[in-house]
């Protein structure tokens, strides 16, 4: 099973061979989907070379990622949130909103030298504090590489915000975000993103019940399901893999 990230690993001879293309699609090769048993993509419609790829979104932790039962204090509470490592040429929907005069509350590293003091919270936020952060945020804001936005490959933290009973503003990708409703809005140009901004958000009983939806629909274990029943439909009774000789 390999996850295919930002590298290439070569497929293993004698076993069911799985590749789940879940970033960066663009760093993919021909060859790597054809020598593969089974590939699934964290897209709804990716087909490079014509080739049937098998969707497979990414997806969140319910154990981890849920709405509090109660309102927290936290810093982000109310303001717009992003949470990201910097990266060389910037994050473009930091940039964007402080073109439109809004100050981001910003957590990850390499930040401090590029922003005012004031919109930094910190260089990390634990893992078991984001529920909170995403939940009492107004907006989370989230974007996506380039090539994964074209090709409709999804960022997993719009699960993992949706899961908490937040609410995102994202860039638009390539594909349907119907399964987040109202709690994911994206933008394409500098008005349209002052548009979700300035927007209220959707009704709190609404929020909650998307994010009881994508907790049951997109965990771990469904996925993790979807995985072993393709290589159970591979392997022969005895549990081994059919010669192709």
């Amino acid at each position: 099973m390999h996850l295919r990230g930002n590298g290439r690993l070569p497929v293993r001879a004698g076993a069911v061979n799985v590749l789940w293309v879940i970033s960066h699609p663009h760093d993919v090769e021909q060859s790597e989907l054809a020598e593969s048993d089974v590939v699934f993509a964290a897209a709804e419609r990716w087909m490079p070379w014509g080739m049937s790829i098998t969707p497979l979104l990414q997806c969140t932790d319910p154990t981890r990622f849920y709405p509090p039962v109660s309102p927290v204090q936290h810093p982000a509470a109310n303001r717009l949130l992003f949470v990201g490592n910097a990266r060389e040429g910037g994050r473009k929907i930091v940039s964007d909103c402080m073109q439109l005069g809004y100050e981001p509350l910003v957590y990850g590293a390499g930040w401090q030298d590029h922003l005012p003091s004031q919109m930094v919270g910190g260089h990390y936020l634990p893992n078991e504090h984001l529920r909170f952060a995403y939940s009492a945020a107004r907006y989370v804001l989230n974007d996506h590489w380039e090539d994964m936005a074209a090709a409709g490959f999804i960022s997993n933290r719009l699960f993992d915000v949706t899961a908490s009973g937040g609410v995102c503003v994202s860039d638009a990708v390539a594909a349907s975000t119907d399964l987040f409703g109202e709690a994911v809005q994206t933008y394409t140009t500098l008005n349209s993103l002052r548009a979700a901004l300035e927007a209220a958000p959707p009704p709190a009983v609404d929020v909650r019940r998307i994010a009881a939806q994508v907790r049951d629909d997109h965990t771990f274990t469904r996925r993790a399901n979807e995985l072993v029943g393709a290589v159970l439909g591979r392997l022969a009774p005895d549990g081994v893999r059919p010669s192709t000789g």
